[in-house]
């Protein structure tokens, strides 16, 4: 149960690691990052300050929470995380997960039942997502027109998002190309750009 550093990981700044109580059916540590720099060759120069707790168990469920997160990267900028929580269940044909994360309100968000399945075709798969103010929503992503991540930044390039809230109404978002999407409500729909969105 020592916290003791971990050599090797970062280029400046340190890592300590902590044994949290483990068991033959569970293992639980926590990594702290005390300012960690890593020069990366393909990603640039990032830097993290924060803490992730780890919980593993034997049936392969896991949970992990990070605490006061700060990730600081020379390509992509800076991002803060309060809090947040993802817990799986044990595989089998996919992960069944569920997050929660603290909103810049200080309320707790939720995403649950979460499956998603990678094929050769692309991502799909289904959640649920509960906003403290206007219930749950679920989440689709067709399993005929599955996401493709096929673009330089990240987003998807084609593919299908379903959203129906708790009465039943849905809309529609649909991923036209690296450049933009499509979202249709009640038959009327708007067709938004990457570029305005991300501000390129």
């Amino acid at each position: 149960t020592a916290r003791e550093p971990v050599e090797g990981i970062c280029d400046s700044g340190s890592v300590d690691y902590e044994g949290l109580g483990s068991t033959e059916e569970t293992e639980k540590f926590r990594t702290t990052f005390n300012n960690c720099t890593v020069n990366d060759p393909a990603y640039g120069t990032f830097t993290i300050d924060g803490v992730l707790e780890y919980v593993y168990n034997i049936d392969g469920s896991f949970t992990n929470t990070f605490r006061d997160l700060t990730i600081t990267s020379s390509e992509y900028g800076s991002g803060h995380i309060d809090y947040y929580r993802v817990t799986c269940t044990a595989p089998g044909e996919g992960y069944t997960c569920t997050w929660e994360t603290a909103g810049i309100d200080g309320r707790v968000y939720q995403a649950e039942t979460l499956v998603v399945y990678e094929t050769t075709d692309g991502v799909y798969g289904h959640l649920s997502v509960y906003h403290p103010d206007h219930g749950r929503v679920g989440v689709a992503i067709s399993d005929t027109d599955p996401l493709v991540f096929d673009c330089g930044s990240g987003v998807p390039g084609s593919g299908t998002l379903t959203l129906t809230d708790a009465d039943g109404s849905t809309a529609e978002v649909v991923f036209n190309d690296c450049d933009s999407f499509t979202v249709t409500v009640d038959g009327v729909s708007e067709t938004y750009s990457w570029s305005s969105l991300l501000g390129e």
